[in-house]
């Protein structure tokens, strides 16, 4: 057993199929089905609701799976608004410092307005996070780990630099 509902491809489609568009509640079941990935939910509803709606919808989402700390909100948040947010929720609730560094390492690569980050600000969330997780590689005396996170880190900036570069 794979553990995949073999029905469940086939019960969206048939709650979509007999939905009536114009009630007020349609497609809820899907939009808050949690068996469906974020990602889909939030896709069928940018299809499928009025601009109000899904203003709506969005933003209940976003607050309430920031709130939860899961990962996926990220296409709900991006990488400016919400991402320290959502990236502490998530370090609270699962302690995994290396997910949070690598998806903080990540923004800083395509947001430009998280450049603006000093490094050495000691009381912005992600340098607190990557400091911690650097002592946490000192504490082990992973130095080689340590050094190789590092530079791939400095290799992901230096690459979007060449990228804008580039395209100016």
């Amino acid at each position: 057993s794979s553990g995949i509902n073999a029905e469940w491809p086939l019960r969206p489609g048939f709650t979509f199929l007999s939905t009536e568009p114009g009630r007020q509640d349609a497609y809820s079941e899907i939009l808050y089905d949690r068996e469906l990935l974020l990602e889909d939910r939030v896709g069928f509803a940018c299809r499928f609701l009025s601009d109000a709606r899904l203003k709506k919808f969005v933003d209940g989402q976003c607050s309430e799976e920031v709130a939860a700390g899961n990962i996926r909100a990220v296409v709900l948040t991006g990488l400016k608004y919400q991402l320290r947010e959502l990236m502490q929720s998530y370090l609270d609730n699962t302690s995994d410092v290396q997910t949070v560094c690598l998806a903080l390492t990540m923004a800083k690569r395509y947001e430009p307005s998280m450049e603006t980050i000093s490094d050495t600000d000691p009381t912005d969330f992600s340098n607190v996070v990557m400091e911690n997780y650097l002592r946490y590689f000192d504490m082990r005396c992973m130095w080689i780990e340590r050094a190789l996170f590092q530079n791939e880190g400095k290799k992901l900036l230096k690459n979007r630099a060449k990228i804008e570069q580039h395209l100016n």
